[in-house]
């Protein structure tokens, strides 16, 4: 499948697909002792998000309240990993096309173009606050043993052009860059500790530090306002895999989700105004790295209150629901 199939240890998600992958029942019971609530999410926040079928991955946008879900792009049988401009009037995606390259479109799937050279293997894509770069990671070698191949993170501009290096690989996975809203930050998961773990560094890659310590750690996401990071965690034990957030030091851990065996919550974005983040639930209880398992689009509230399903149903391993900024 190329070679992001490597990319499936707890929170990294690979580039297998299911061909169909049914929307989660609301029936089951996510907090211990007490019912998930089952609500539609309201309002009319655009998503982006990642969904399977035939043995291809697509990126879709629907609004949070279910309406207008309409289908842009197909990234191949591979992982979407969608990331919005800061003005909202682009995608750039990863697609497993020569190689795996990434790629920038119009909101409204038009105008596709490549970004990354042919053949290519760039992965995770996410855009600067100012929208002028892009930072992604990039595979420099093999996985051996059936890990995770070692990537850099390089930093592109938003054409394409100007690509460099601000953290080698050392001969491990730094994946998921993304800036913070000042773009002086970035935060990023890597195995350089030996486990999975959150960094953060200077825009230049430099004064890299370790931000978790318990547990295997992933995805993180930068609130609006840049004072929390969202992430998945298993933390707990028990096989549990839940949400929390954490400052951009890592004090003031928070749990967010409260999700048992075999659910499992991650792959976070946060909503514009910072009060919501959108994530990935799924059935697996195999660290989100299953894709044969059903998979659906939730919402909570930051604080752990009120979660929610959208009742649509995403790629098991590579949801990536985003909100549409505002710009």
């Amino acid at each position: 499948m190329g070679v992001l199939a490597s990319f499936v240890p707890l929170l990294l998600t690979g580039s297998l697909v299911a061909s169909s992958v049914p929307a989660l029942h609301d029936t089951h019971r996510g907090h211990a002792g007490g019912p998930v609530v089952s609500l539609v999410a309201s309002g009319s926040d655009k998503l982006a998000y990642v969904v399977t079928a035939g043995g291809d991955d697509f990126i879709d946008t629907m609004n949070l309240n279910g309406t207008d879900q309409t289908q842009l792009t197909n990234c191949g049988p591979g992982e979407c990993y969608p990331s919005w401009s800061p003005n909202g009037r682009q995608i750039a995606f990863q697609a497993e096309i020569d190689g795996v390259g990434i790629y920038v479109m119009n909101a409204n799937g038009t105008d596709v173009r490549r970004l990354s050279a042919t053949p290519a293997a760039d992965v995770r894509p996410s855009w600067s606050a100012n929208g002028k770069e892009i930072i992604f990671s990039r595979v420099v070698g093999t996985a051996t043993n059936g890990g995770v191949p070692p990537t850099d993170i390089d930093v592109m501009d938003a054409n394409g052009a100007n690509v460099r290096t601000i953290l080698a690989a050392d001969g491990t996975f730094n994946i998921e860059p993304r800036w913070s809203p000042t773009s002086d930050t970035i935060v990023f998961m890597s195995g350089r500790s030996h486990s999975q773990q959150i960094y953060t560094m200077r825009a230049n890659g430099t004064d890299l530090r370790m931000i978790t310590h318990q547990g295997a750690n992933g995805d993180p996401s930068w609130s609006p306002n840049g004072r929390r990071i969202a992430f998945g965690s298993n933390r707990q034990g028990g096989g549990k895999l839940n949400i929390f957030t954490m400052s951009p030091t890592g004090t003031d851990v928070q749990q967010v989700t409260h999700f048992a065996p075999p659910f499992e919550a991650g792959d976070t974005n946060w909503s514009p105004d910072g009060t919501t983040i959108v994530f990935e639930l799924d059935r697996g209880g195999d660290g989100q790295s299953n894709p044969d398992v059903p998979a659906s689009v939730w919402t909570v509230k930051a604080n752990g209150t009120d979660a929610m399903s959208t009742h649509h149903s995403c790629a098991a391993v590579g949801c990536s629901p985003r909100y549409q900024p505002v710009p």
